[in-house]
């Protein structure tokens, strides 16, 4: 049986290594990251998951109550592995 120290250990652990994981393998090991909270420090690039959905931090920030992944678009984008036509400027 494992034991709580044991699991926070794992759980910091399996975080570190999460960094590395390509956007297909985040997406499948979305529990290995943290949940999203109010007043933390947010790095650029680090992913967290709101809502059961997989976000990356586009810019470093603290977060506040009134910017959730989901509506802050300058600060977070959906992690996705849909592939996306190139952006043409319209006429």
């Amino acid at each position: 049986m494992i034991t709580r120290e044991q699991a926070r250990k794992l759980r910091k652990f399996l975080e570190k290594m999460s960094v590395n994981a390509t956007d297909e393998e985040a997406l499948d090991n979305i529990l290995a990251y943290p949940k999203w909270e109010v007043g933390h420090n947010y790095e650029k690039d680090e992913r967290i998951r709101y809502e059961d959905v997989l976000y990356k931090v586009l810019q470093s920030h603290m977060s506040q109550a009134d910017w959730t992944p989901d509506v802050a678009v300058s600060l977070f984008v959906k992690v996705s592995i849909e592939e996306w036509p190139e952006w043409v400027q319209p006429t």
